[in-house]
């Protein structure tokens, strides 16, 4: 007895005859197209995506006036807001965050323009402190100082509201960098997160650096290479508050 093997022989081309099988198969031909198309122009999976914000780090100081002594700056500057009403005493009162708490007898500190200056006026150096964080600093504008008498009471201490306009003179001088394991192919942290592969990069190497106002609109970009620069009118125009 003879047994003959099986053979399947499958069709080298399938033609469908149904116009509604045909409608069907190019519906799911389209949507199979705009779904690739879709993964390839969202997730770009040829570029490798990470967030790197954990593994950001920064650092900020305040540079001396116009990058130099200052000297001639601060001038200018006093010169122009001490005509101004803002730095007349008494010609302006402010309410804070309620009616009742109200501010009087406004005037403006005098920045001294060396460092030999005497009293009657303050140091630049003297209005923000940067020593707390490498990521941190605080510029002073405003300033109540209580003063008691000596061998007077609390009961007789004077305030005086004191704004700090010179302020605007100083630059914020910053750079970053970020280092960081290598994401694994579907986007997730390695398990050796030590002995991965790392990525590196840094604002004075190879990243450029968008600044943008509180809208998002781009301000100017800044080169890799040297320290981002910014004024306190960059810094007002990117918080929303300029004219303010």
């Amino acid at each position: 007895m003879r047994v003959c093997p099986m053979r399947l022989r499958f069709p080298v081309q399938v033609e469908l005859q149904n116009p509604r099988l045909v409608a069907l198969y190019n519906f799911m031909c389209f949507l199979t197209i705009l779904a690739l198309g879709s993964w390839l122009g969202v997730l770009r999976p040829w570029e490798d995506w990470a967030q790197v914000g954990a593994f950001m780090h920064g650092s900020m100081r305040i540079m001396p006036v116009d990058g130099s002594t200052g000297e001639d700056s601060l001038r200018r500057l006093w010169h122009r807001w001490e005509a101004k009403p803002l730095c007349t005493p008494g010609a302006h009162n402010y309410f804070g965050q309620n009616q009742h708490e109200r501010w009087t007898n406004h005037t403006c500190v005098r920045p001294c323009v060396s460092r030999l200056e005497g009293s009657g006026c303050w140091q630049p150096t003297e209005v923000y402190d940067d020593t707390n964080s490498d990521s941190q600093l605080f510029v002073a504008t405003h300033v109540r100082e209580t003063v008691v008498p000596q061998g007077a009471s609390w009961q007789s201490a004077k305030q005086q509201n004191i704004f700090v306009p010179f302020a605007e003179a100083f630059t914020v001088a910053l750079n970053y960098h970020y280092n960081m394991p290598k994401p694994t192919w579907y986007g997730t942290t390695p398990l050796e997160v030590f002995s991965s592969e790392r990525l590196s990069a840094s604002s004075e190497r190879n990243l450029y650096t968008v600044i943008v106002n509180s809208d998002g609109k781009e301000l100017r970009t800044v080169q890799p290479g040297s320290e981002i620069l910014l004024t306190m009118q960059d810094i007002l125009k990117m918080a929303g508050q300029e004219g303010k």
